[in-house]
C-alpha cells in the first residue's frame, strides 16, 4: 500500500524524493499521471491498441530520465511527460512498428495486475544497475526496436562496440533479473 502522505505531494517534491531513492515516490507519481497520460496516447496514436506499449514506453523513459537527473524542477512535470508521450508517439506512428516484446526474456505480457507490476519493479531496479550507455542500447534495442547498426549511428559509435555492449548489459541484467523473478 502507498504511502498515503506521497499521494499528498506536488509532483516537484516526488521527483526530489524519487531521486533521493524512495520508489514509491515513483510509484506515486506513475499512479497520478498515467490515466491522462494513456487518454493522451490514445488521441495521438492511429493504432490504439500500441497505447498501452507506448505508456510503457514513456513510463521506463521517464525513470531513467529522472534517475539520471534529466529533469529540471523549474519545468511543470506534467507538461515534460506529455512531451516525452509526444515524442514517442509520434515516432511509434513514424515507424508503424508494432512492439512485441520477447518474453522469454522480459516475461512481461504474459503477466497482469501486481505480478506484472512486481515484475516492471524488477527490472527497473536491474536496468538502474547498468551504466547510462548500457540503458540506452537496452532501450532502444527492446524497447525501440532499433537494429545494432541504428543504435550505432544514433549514439556515433561502432557496430561492434553496441553489440559488445548489449551483450555484457543484457548478461548483467540476466544476472539481476533471474534470481529476483522466481522469489
Amino acid at each position: 500500500m502507498k504511502n498515503k502522505n506521497l499521494l499528498q505531494l506536488s509532483d516537484a517534491e516526488l521527483v526530489k524524493i524519487f531521486q533521493s531513492g524512495n520508489a514509491e515516490a515513483y510509484e506515486a507519481l506513475v499512479e497520478r499521471h498515467s490515466e491522462d497520460l494513456k487518454n493522451f496516447l490514445t488521441c495521438l496514436l492511429i493504432n490504439k491498441t500500441l497505447v498501452c506499449d507506448v505508456l510503457q514506453d514513456v513510463w521506463l523513459a521517464v525513470f531513467l530520465k529522472l534517475q539520471h537527473g534529466n529533469y529540471e524542477e523549474k519545468n511543470n512535470f506534467q507538461k515534460w511527460l506529455r512531451t516525452i508521450a509526444h515524442h514517442a508517439a509520434m515516432y511509434t506512428s513514424r515507424t508503424e512498428r508494432k512492439y512485441v516484446h520477447d518474453e522469454r526474456k522480459l516475461n512481461l505480457l504474459a503477466v497482469s495486475g501486481k505480478e506484472k507490476n512486481n515484475h516492471r519493479k524488477i527490472l527497473y531496479r536491474a536496468l538502474s544497475h547498468l551504466s547510462a550507455h548500457a540503458q540506452r542500447i537496452i532501450v532502444l534495442h527492446f524497447f525501440r526496436g532499433l537494429s545494432f547498426k541504428e543504435i550505432s549511428l544514433q549514439l556515433g559509435v561502432t557496430v561492434g562496440a553496441v553489440t559488445s555492449a548489449y551483450s555484457v548489459a543484457l548478461k548483467k541484467l540476466r544476472a539481476e533479473i533471474i534470481p529476483l523473478w522466481y522469489l
